[in-house]
């Protein structure tokens, strides 16, 4: 069996094939499907991408289910049919929810409840140490908008669980505007999940571009392909959701081996549309890019009219040169860190830019892409 994405509010030209590196997206109609296929590409019907998963898609398929927990009564009606149709049964939701792990964590300041897959090892990392916001710049973030009547518009690349849009939501009660993406379809739902309990407002695009002063949220799943005409294959772990990969083909020698890991084609978002579709020619207040790669499609966009973005949080991939120098443009780089092939098979994380060293500067792909 596998799931099909309805995108009701995508944009047109989902196919062909590449490598690709990249984030994701849904915004929503989900319809099952039945396929053999261990995954299939993207589709174009009227402007309307359709995607089909394999079925490792489904983090739990249990034929016998606790009730300790009635998802009847835990969620909303559109959470519980998103939630079936995600997990692929009534049964399967039920899992779900009754597995799901459950924080109460202080993330970047703000106190949150949060739900995370079964396993996942981001119940273990989110609000800690290593991933507590605080890298973001969240606190000055009023600062860099350029009136004090604006709204915080926010794209928020790879969002993993929501801890950072529920944030951003909560520290500015009703400035918040922002389009969150997850590639991963299990992680989506939680995502909803979670938006849902911290009382964070779900629009769909159409509600969204209503009221441009109206605080809320559009969840997307879907991707940011290095080309706009690639089509995204997402490969991840079903207990490592914080590591969510692109790879140009589902294969164990391109570290994805769906024997053990959940393959899956993604909808494609091209950063323009992300930009252009959502707010017009609205400043953006924060750009995070948290999406494993989606950095080299996104920056040369930003290097035509740096002055879009005010801020831009997260991470590099062993990135060419230009890249950095487009980042180093925002706050001199303080709020982006970089991954970097130091030796053969060996990478280090949370590395400076680099940007105030000039030729000095260590270049990061010396030894190859990863």
């Amino acid at each position: 069996m596998a799931i099909e994405f309805r995108l009701r509010d995508a944009m047109a030209g989902c196919g062909a094939s590449g490598r690709v590196i990249v984030l994701v997206v849904l915004c929503l109609e989900v319809v099952l499907s039945t396929s053999s296929e261990p995954c299939t590409t993207c589709s174009s019907s009227q402007g309307e991408p359709s995607v089909e998963a394999g079925e490792s898609l489904l983090q739990f398929r249990s034929e016998k289910v606790s009730r300790t927990v009635q998802a009847r009564d835990e969620l909303p009606d559109d959470l519980y049919q998103l939630g079936v149709q995600v997990f692929h049964t009534e049964e399967g939701l039920e899992k779900a929810v009754n597995e799901a792990q459950k924080l109460e964590i202080d993330y970047a300041g703000v106190k949150m409840s949060l739900r995370t897959l079964h396993k996942d090892n981001a119940a273990d990392r989110l609000g800690g140490d290593t991933e507590d916001g605080e890298e973001y710049g969240l606190d000055t973030l009023l600062d860099v908008r350029q009136n004090s009547d604006d709204m915080v518009n926010m794209i928020d690349m790879g969002g993993n669980y929501g801890a950072v849009t529920i944030a951003v939501f909560k520290k500015f009660p009703g400035l918040l505007r922002t389009v969150v993406l997850e590639p991963v379809a299990a992680t989506y739902f939680f995502l909803r999940w979670n938006l849902w309990l911290n009382d964070v407002p779900y629009f769909t695009k159409e509600e969204f571009l209503k009221d441009d002063k109206k605080p809320g949220v559009v969840a997307l799943y879907g991707g940011v392909p290095v080309t706009n005409d690639e089509e995204l294959l997402i490969c991840v772990h079903p207990e490592w959701s914080m590591n969510a990969i692109a790879v140009a083909k589902f294969d164990a020698g391109w570290g994805c081996d769906c024997r053990f890991m959940n393959c899956t084609s993604v909808p494609r978002w091209p950063p323009d549309n992300l930009l252009n579709d959502f707010f017009g020619d609205s400043p953006i207040s924060l750009m995070k890019m948290d999406c494993e790669g989606c950095e080299s499609n996104v920056l040369p966009v930003l290097a035509k009219d740096p002055s879009r973005v005010k801020r831009l949080a997260g991470e590099l991939h062993t990135p060419e040169e230009d890249l950095i120098d487009t980042s180093c443009l925002y706050d001199g780089g303080r709020y982006m860190t970089k991954v970097c092939k130091v030796k053969q098979g060996e990478w280090k994380s949370s590395l400076p830019l680099g940007c105030d060293e000039g030729e000095k500067r260590q270049k990061c792909n010396e030894f190859g892409k990863w």
